[in-house]
């Protein structure tokens, strides 16, 4: 595949790329004549979010307000996630929570808030897998970790960070640090500076012998950090551990992403894992990008990172605007295609570009 004869850099010309693709997304049959609530949606709507604030175009705030109200703004669950517990859930209270404070509606966050409020009250009191409603072949981990896949680290603490902000109660940033660390401390390899997706992964080996570590997977922590922190107060007791977890992780990335720009889906092992994959990109791409951008990464080193990375993912746009060589649903490296798109990878190329427009003007 060839690159295109540029890369977008200056603003109008990127935001006219990520309207193009939101466009595109919105445009599908799920979201044209429906609004799901599930991650897959949710991780989308986090970048349509974020788009919202820097397009002047109305529809996109249009498109989430309809969402949301037919949603009633609330959680709802699905065959991923049957359980309201299931962190998976909570992705779209991020959307719901900006509409509610750019709105100056708090009152309509009072539904979700209950339901979080039954949400934190298991955290020290995990039911039975029963009870939770999750499927039999999950970890046995889910009986004790609310948040036992490292995905989840994308989908809850943003949100609960967020309303924490939006509310002034600190009970719900509280309860996500207390749960974060927990997670962390299961599933973040010390020695590779990366996430296991969960348990099941600690003794599986790549074709090559070497650790399995999911790029999606790590994207979603990445991403979920980067979240995390954007609403998190400056003087949060334990910040600096976040910081600290966020510096350690892009130094690896920067030293395995690969000469094409990309990331391999399994990241230690790109031969045993060839296939381009973007999703996983998109989301380092985003989350380095902030990086910089909140002064936690310095430019002269990770700035040709997130360039590279950026091509990278132009180069895959297809001529309808969404995103190619998207892995679909799954929780491990596998192929992809130009036919492969998924709205979470719409929603991690969003986030990216908001990044990239703030990275070409104060850098």
């Amino acid at each position: 595949m060839t690159a295109p004869a540029k890369v977008p850099t200056a603003r109008a010309d990127i935001l006219a790329e990520m309207e193009k693709m939101a466009d595109a997304q919105l445009a599908v049959a799920t979201y044209k004549d429906k609004s799901p609530a599930d991650w897959v949606a949710g991780a989308f709507y986090v970048g349509l979010t974020r788009l919202s604030h820097v397009s002047d175009k109305p529809q996109y705030k249009e498109a989430m307000l309809r969402i949301a109200n037919a949603n009633n703004w609330e959680f709802k669950t699905d065959r991923y996630a049957p359980s309201i517990g299931h962190g998976d859930n909570e992705t779209i209270g991020q959307m719901y929570i900006d509409l509610a404070v750019n709105m100056k509606e708090l009152a309509k966050l009072d539904t979700m808030k209950k339901q979080v409020d039954t949400i934190l009250a298991e955290f020290d009191n995990p039911t039975d897998a029963a009870r939770r409603g999750w499927r039999n072949e999950e970890p046995r981990d889910k009986q004790t970790l609310p948040w036992w896949w490292c995905d989840a680290l994308f989908m809850a603490p943003p949100m609960l960070t967020e309303l924490s902000e939006a509310t002034g109660d600190k009970k719900y940033i509280d309860a996500m640090d207390k749960q974060w660390w927990i997670t962390t401390a299961k599933l973040y390899d010390k020695e590779e500076h990366l996430f296991f997706r969960d348990a099941s992964f600690f003794d599986r080996k790549s074709p090559n012998g070497k650790k399995v570590f999911w790029s999606r997977g790590n994207g979603w922590v990445m991403g979920g950090m980067a979240n995390t922190l954007s609403h998190m107060p400056r003087d949060y007791h334990s910040r600096p551990k976040y910081e600290a977890l966020f510096k350690e992780m892009a130094g690896k990335l920067a030293e395995i992403q690969q000469p094409d720009g990309l990331w391999r889906g399994s990241l230690i092992d790109p031969e045993g894992s060839p296939w381009p994959e973007t999703s996983g990109t998109a989301f380092f791409t985003y989350a380095l990008a902030w990086g910089i951008n909140n002064n936690l990464l310095d430019a002269a080193k990770f700035r040709p990172v997130v360039d590279k990375g950026w091509a990278a993912l132009n180069v895959r746009i297809r001529p309808d605007g969404l995103l190619g060589f998207v892995q679909a649903v799954g929780d491990r490296p596998a192929a992809s295609t130009i036919d492969n798109v998924q709205a979470y990878a719409t929603g991690a190329f969003l986030l990216a570009g908001c990044e990239m427009i703030k990275l070409n003007e104060q850098h």
